[in-house]
């Protein structure tokens, strides 16, 4: 997460929508799901809205990131987590020792009387913790408002699915970015229609080198021997973090590139790319074996 500040953009609808829920005298939804796309803003506008409510602003909620302290002693996180294992860094997902962790947290009392449970990349989420879960959705402490952030809802239990309210969110109009202050063409660019991306991209010079990286590597893939392309399967899947956040800007960009031109036939690119990334992180099966198979159908 970024350090520098800036201004909320977009995603005005929802916005109002949860302004109006915090209005109002009782919390109508305990338990909200945010979904869509990554990297647009979700889990910012979560945390917007968790310090507005846990800080008693009902209904005024401050869209800014300035306002948002690194850690609240009201506010817990639940994220999956980098490890480094053999050499090789992967996304450990959310475990069931990290859940009874937060559940004994969330059962101690508070100043305010009020908590908020954020859980970001919730579709990172091992079934038995998710199950453990259930605990605080179906049962929640007084006070506890849970909100799910997620890319993909379809990977989330049924039986959490169904006790959140669905909160949908969309990848924000272009100029809506370009009007975040200190953002550059450049890196606008890079992150087209996601504000979130564009602002980690522009103060983080060594992940901004990546996405630069990815795009190139992209436009000449189809020109790479079957020898490049193992070996670059290979490099790449020793650090599965950084293989993700390619596979993602690949995701992106051949997405964009099809409805921008209406060359349809370019969203098989998108496919491969969406199943190469759910393989890596919904699965044990080897990240180095999932690339060289999409490369190689590239």
């Amino acid at each position: 997460m970024t350090t520098e500040h800036y201004d909320i953009v977009g995603h005005q609808r929802q916005r109002d929508y949860l302004s109006r829920l915090l209005s109002q005298s009782v919390m109508r939804h305990h338990m909200m799901i945010f979904t869509g796309p990554s990297h647009i803003g979700k889990a910012t506008i979560a945390r917007c809205f968790a310090h507005a409510y846990v800080t008693g602003h009902d209904g005024a909620i401050l869209w800014e990131t300035a306002f948002l302290p690194r850690t609240h002693e009201e506010i817990i996180v639940l994220a999956p987590q980098a490890v480094e294992e053999k050499g090789i860094t992967k996304v450990k997902k959310i475990s069931v020792e990290q859940v009874r962790q937060i559940i004994k947290r969330a059962q101690k009392t508070t100043r305010s009387g009020r908590r908020f449970l954020l859980v970001d990349d919730a579709d990172l989420m091992t079934s038995s913790a998710a199950n453990a879960l259930l605990k605080i959705i179906e049962e929640p402490p007084a006070g506890m408002v849970v909100i799910f952030v997620s890319t993909d809802k379809a990977r989330l239990l049924p039986t959490v699915l169904s006790r959140g309210m669905i909160v949908s969110f969309d990848l924000c109009a272009s100029d809506e970015v370009s009007r975040i202050a200190h953002l550059t063409p450049a890196v606008c660019e890079l992150a087209p229609q996601r504000p979130g991306l564009a602002c980690t991209l522009m103060h983080d010079e060594s992940l901004r080198q990546d996405a630069t990286q990815a795009v190139s590597d992209l436009k000449e893939i189809r020109s790479w021997s079957v020898a490049q392309r193992l070996s670059y399967a290979q490099d790449l899947a020793k650090d599965v973090v950084r293989a993700e956040y390619f596979l993602e800007t690949w995701l992106m960009r051949t997405r964009d590139v099809a409805h921008d031109t209406r060359r349809y036939d370019v969203l098989a690119y998108s496919r491969r790319i969406l199943e190469t990334l759910l393989i890596i992180r919904s699965s044990n099966a080897s990240a180095r074996i999932a690339l060289e198979n999409m490369l190689l159908h590239f």
